[in-house]
């Protein structure tokens, strides 16, 4: 694997970590809060929901650039799935055992807008 696509895959990562705050921001248990999204103006909401939208569209061209590579996807651990992949979130997640546990980029994608 080429550093460049190390890169690629680590951006891919910290971009969905971004997108599940966000997300919780917007959706979250921040509503009832006096700086939840809903006490912000409208303009600043739609600002983060098109931050939002720009931010999955971005993250589905870096899977596209991920499963055009020319290698094997790298073994990363479950916990990058997010919490559906560990027993609903309640337990720690257990080691990759096989490649068949490593999430394509469109499962990745397909976690971050779920």
């Amino acid at each position: 694997m080429q550093p460049y696509q190390i890169r690629v895959i680590e951006e891919k990562i910290s971009l969905a970590v971004k997108l599940v705050a966000l997300r919780e921001y917007m959706g979250g248990s921040f509503l009832v809060s006096e700086t939840g999204y809903l006490k912000l103006p409208l303009a600043e909401q739609l600002r983060l929901r098109r931050q939002y939208s720009a931010m999955q569209d971005y993250s589905s061209i870096l899977g596209e650039r991920i499963e055009a590579f020319d290698c094997p996807p790298p073994v990363l651990p479950i916990s990058l799935q997010g919490p559906a992949a560990c027993s609903a979130g309640t337990a720690p997640c257990p080691p990759v055992s096989s490649a068949k546990d490593v999430p394509s980029a469109t499962d990745v994608h397909a976690a971050e807008i779920a």
